[in-house]
Order: C-alpha cells, then structure tokens, then sequence
C-alpha cells in the first residue's frame, strides 16, 4: 500500500529524483484523495451483503434510496444470464434470483463502470476502452475459475477483474504525454516516471473503499506469475488484451510476462471466449 503521507511531499528539482520527467507524487496524493468514492447507500448495500442474517426485506429498503441502482437490478435479474420462467419486477425477488453475492458484484460493477470510463489513452485505450477491458476481464477470471471448478470465489474474481486496472484512473492522466522506451513493461513505465505502479495504487483505493482481504491482494499481485487465484486475473487480462477487448483493430499484442500460451490450448481458447461472450452480453451491465 502507499504511504499517503510521503507521496504529499512534492519532489524537489534541486534534490529530487534523477528520473526524467518524473511525475510530483502530491499529484498522485491528490488524485487519490479527489477519487469518487462509492455512494453511502452503495456501501450499505456492501455492508449488509457481508454481514451475517440479511435478507430481502433489508435490501429493499436500501435500494429504495437507488433509483438507478434499483433499475440495474431488476434489469440484471429479467437479463437471459439469469432469467427464470417469469418476469422479475420487484426488489425481493431481485435479490432471491440474483442471490447476495452477485447483488454485492453489481453495486460494485456499477460504480466501478462509471470510474473506469476515463481518458486512458496512455496504455492503448480508446475512449470507453478501459472500461470495456475490464468488463471483459471481470468476465474471463470467472469462466477461467469455474473451469477449474473454483466456484467459491467466482463472485470475488469478478470484482477483482473489474477492479484490477482501477489503478490507471489515476496514473494515466499524469502519464498522457510520456512515452514507453524499448522493451519496458507497463509496470517497468510506471514506476520509473511515478516510483509507483496501477497495482499499488489500486490497492490503496480498495483500501479507502473499505474493500480488502483476497479482492485487495489479488489486484496488488496479478502481475506475479504465480499458483495462487491471483493467476485468474493475470490469465484473464491477458486474454482481454488478446482477444481486443477495450482496443482499437489492429492493437499489436505481444506475448508478456503476463500470458503464457502453454496455458490454454485452440479448443480451451474457443470454448471459452464463447461463454466469456454470452455472459457480457446477458449481463447487460452497459
């Protein structure tokens, strides 16, 4: 995590850092600190869901305060991801089809969205395309999972995927103007002009949204190749970026630390992107 504190304190042209173009880091403490936090009655959503005994009646109450939230509700649950024999028109039921853990993922997503519709121009994105990434992202951890039968962490994949690249709504906008020198990772690109990275950042957000525990640290470490549920992550950005997701036709993919082909097989690659497909578009979360 970032130590706030230290990053308030601006460089120093005479004593600072030897770097070029080294970006103040009290910008990077602003930015953070200037972040639209996720509304009150979005947290109490988030709140209930994690405690112990709630029920439809509770949550009704507090999407009640949601207009917009509560028709995202309703039109994720009438969408064909979920959808049962007859329509769903009311909050109780809402929640009873959907269930609390993915009620928890779509209060999250929603704002999320919103956050991630930013200029990220700077690592390859059109507009809206980050967005789009990390949807697409979000999506690919949970089928990855599920393949490895991984069900009971398939909700928290999805916030970790969407969420795993929250780090560049801030970073980019500082970075607009820099470019990458040869062979440099988008980490290797960050920490040099910023002596931070997305992933840091990121983990620093979740903790001011309250939002820690394996979500947190799968985030901070989905750049590691690692055995862990953090390499759903790292496997499903990857892809993302493989597959186009969030960029412009003809953005050159170049195999990374972050994908290893051995991974999957043609048949593995098919099969998947099929059911990665109709999950984005059952869920209808744009």
């Amino acid at each position: 995590m970032l130590d706030l504190d230290q990053l308030n304190t601006p460089v120093n042209p005479a004593h600072g850092s030897t770097l070029p173009n080294l970006v103040d880091p009290a910008l990077i403490a602003k930015k953070i600190n200037d972040f639209q936090p996720i509304p009150h009655a979005a947290q109490e959503i988030i709140a209930l869901a994690n405690s112990e005994g709630a029920n439809a009646d509770q949550f009704e109450k507090l999407f009640q305060k949601d207009q917009i939230l509560t028709s995202q509700l309703l039109k994720m649950a009438n969408s064909p991801f979920f959808r049962r024999n007859s329509d769903v028109n009311t909050i109780p039921r809402a929640i009873v089809v959907l269930g609390i853990n993915s009620v928890k993922t779509l209060v999250l997503a929603n704002y999320s969205l919103k956050a991630l519709d930013t200029d990220a121009s700077v690592y390859g994105h059109p507009t809206g395309g980050l967005r789009d990434h990390s949807l697409a992202c979000a999506a690919i951890a949970q089928q990855l999972a599920k393949r490895d039968r991984n069900r009971a962490i398939v909700d928290e994949l999805f916030v970790a995927g969407l969420l795993h690249d929250i780090g560049k709504v801030v970073l980019g906008p500082l970075l607009t103007d820099m470019q990458c020198v040869d062979n440099e990772t988008v980490l290797q690109f960050e920490q040099r002009l910023t002596q931070t990275d997305h992933t840091q950042v990121a983990r620093t957000l979740l903790d001011t949204w309250r939002i820690s525990g394996n979500i947190a640290d799968w985030i901070l470490n989905h750049h590691e190749v690692v055995d862990g549920p953090e390499k759903y992550i790292r496997q499903a950005n990857a892809l993302a970026t493989f597959w186009g997701y969030g960029l412009p036709d003809g953005y050159p993919f170049t195999s990374s630390e972050n994908f290893n082909d051995g991974e999957f097989n043609e048949v593995d690659l098919d099969e998947l992107r099929v059911d990665v497909e109709a999950q984005l578009e059952g869920m209808d979360l744009g």
